[in-house]
């Protein structure tokens, strides 16, 4: 620590932690004084009482400083109760809104949070803008720039469904990096390895689109999901409606959530950022690499950090530093225990109210069905696995089979999808994660389309389609304590006392190299969930090889 902290100081001047409020007095009695109207005074009381310096240390800002603030909150940092205490003692009067990832985060804010706080995702604070303001009654059309691109490609003379599916993912990845020139779009379509026929003019069809879907809205009221959050910018709906804007888990959020916060907010208004670059696993949908140090540019924040993490011990914290160099251990936090296991030995140790995740589907699927059948209760999270392999299931299995009939129909259904993909015109990146999730999809379908064969075949019958979507759907409904089973991406927020993490060592070496996007960030969520045991498990089951997209 450097410089002097006077009496009552967070940090003296000059640390690093101190943000622009170094060696100045903290004075929690004048923050109880200054409460919203209905907060519960005793409890603010409490949480201060318990806080950190560093949390603290925000409270400090909010409280006595004008600056927009970046919070940087490592995982099991306390960030909730942190922002709940933000919401808490800012100033009664003023209009504060809260930002979300999703419906499921929202609701936790929601709760948390002051009554008076309007709390939503980004997409429902949008279309209620949308709603308030439309010259015309508005509706929801989901497909509505889908079907204008059809239409403009139709025109063009080069319509397939993979030039529609590369054109209307280009038009997206415009509208949320906010690529407003010709070259800034070629660059997007390039990064992407998007291939488009010779003769389409690529600026000039996303600018069509763009003025086809903005008509569409002004005289028939039509918006959809993507209208939500580039109609209230482009129009000026909501602009500087808000006092203070709260954003959660904002290393997520992509260019065009953060420039509808600049715009809520205006000129007068002031922001608080929460986030962690070390957690950014949603690059692959939009969210803005870099979005962070980006926003605290833009919007000139004071950057103070949440080091400490009161969930994970210490050879967690040991691991996941390798991928983070914003997490410690908390004063006298334990050791806790670090085991590398076989799926075998997992399975003779789990128990209702342990977490396993995985980054793939199948080997997390196939493991949940062998536990179930050895009478372990497990409800697998995320239920658009469900939907999604129903229509494989479908394809595969419209009629009977037999156990030694299921690879056969997978490996023709599979080469069937990819010659789709291509003749569709998919190409580079584009074909490449269809590939993918196809591999991971037919890989879960194969384990338990064998599963009811053998099954089926003992009782001298055949399979069908429905026993492998009953066996599925079984894993998705499950009722009271059980063994919780998800992909990383899904177990972003979740936290036990026992994790364990399928593949170790694939996600582990992913990310120490970190050559894909996001991988790294996905090592460091995989590794923080656990508060006391963290199985490291090698040896998952064989899945169906991946054809070489580029072939």
């Amino acid at each position: 620590m450097t410089g002097t902290v006077e009496p009552g100081a967070l940090f003296g001047a000059g640390d690093i932690h101190a943000g622009v409020l170094g060696g100045v007095t903290f004075d929690p009695g004048a923050v109880l004084r200054s409460l919203r109207p209905g907060v519960n005074a005793e409890q603010v009381r409490a949480a201060l009482a318990r806080f950190t310096p560093q949390q603290l240390n925000v409270i400090h800002h909010v409280v006595n400083s004008a600056r927009n603030v970046m919070v940087v909150a490592t995982a099991g940092s306390g960030k909730s109760t942190v922002l709940r205490t933000v919401a808490q003692v800012l100033p009664g009067g003023l209009d504060v809104g809260a930002f979300a990832l999703n419906r499921s985060i929202a609701q936790e804010l929601r709760t948390a949070l002051p009554r008076d706080v309007q709390v939503s995702t980004f997409h429902a604070f949008g279309r209620r803008l949308v709603e308030e303001h439309c010259p015309v009654q508005a509706t929801f059309a989901e497909w509505k720039r889908l079907n204008i691109v059809k239409s403009v490609l139709k025109e063009a003379g080069v319509y397939s469904r993979g030039v529609a599916k590369s054109l209307m993912t280009l038009v997206r990845l415009s509208m949320v990096h906010i690529a407003n020139s010709a070259q800034a779009v070629l660059s997007l379509a390039a990064e992407q390895e998007f291939e488009f026929p010779d003769s389409l003019d690529v600026v000039g069809a996303v600018r069509a689109v763009q003025d086809r879907a903005l008509a569409d809205f002004r005289e028939r009221g039509h918006f959809d999901y993507d209208d939500m959050l580039y109609l209230p910018l482009k129009l000026g709906y909501g602009f500087e409606s808000l006092d203070v804007a709260l954003v959660d888990e904002a290393q997520d959020f992509s260019r065009l959530q953060h420039r509808l916060v600049r715009h809520v907010v205006g000129r007068r208004g002031r922001v608080v950022f929460v986030g962690d670059d070390s957690q950014a696993i949603y690059g692959f949908s939009g969210a803005d690499k870099g979005g962070l140090d980006r926003a605290a540019q833009v919007f000139d924040t004071v950057t103070l950090p949440l080091t400490v993490t009161f969930r994970c011990p210490a050879s967690h914290v040991e691991l996941a530093s390798a991928f983070s160099d914003g997490i410690e251990a908390a004063p006298g936090a334990a050791d806790g225990e670090v085991r590398r296991v076989t799926e075998e030995d997992l399975l003779g140790e789990l128990r209702p109210g342990d977490l396993v995740m995985c980054r793939r589907n199948a080997p997390m699927l196939s493991l949940a069905m062998r536990a179930a059948q050895e009478g372990l209760p497990v409800e697998v999270l995320g239920h658009d696995i469900v939907k999604a392999m129903e229509g494989h299931v479908r394809h595969c299995f419209a009629y009977s089979f037999a156990p030694d009939e299921v690879e056969g129909r997978l490996h023709e259904y599979g080469m069937s999808l990819l010659q789709t993909h291509y003749e569709s015109g998919l190409r580079g990146k584009v074909l490449r994660r269809a590939v993918e999730a196809d591999v991971d999809l037919l890989s879960c379908v194969a384990s338990f389309a064998a599963e009811v064969a053998l099954l089926a075949e003992r009782r001298g019958a055949r399979a069908s389609g429905e026993d492998v979507m009953t066996l599925v759907r079984s894993l998705f409904v499950t009722k009271g304590p059980a063994v919780r089973m998800c992909t990383v991406h899904k177990a972003k927020g979740l936290e036990a006392r026992r994790v364990a993490l399928l593949e170790a060592d694939e996600v582990i070496d992913a990310g120490r190299a970190g050559e894909g996007e996001g991988d790294a960030a996905v090592a460091f969520v995989a590794l923080t969930r656990g508060k006391e045991l963290l199985w490291l498990v090698h040896g998952s089951q064989a899945t169906l090889t991946s054809p070489d997209a580029d072939e």
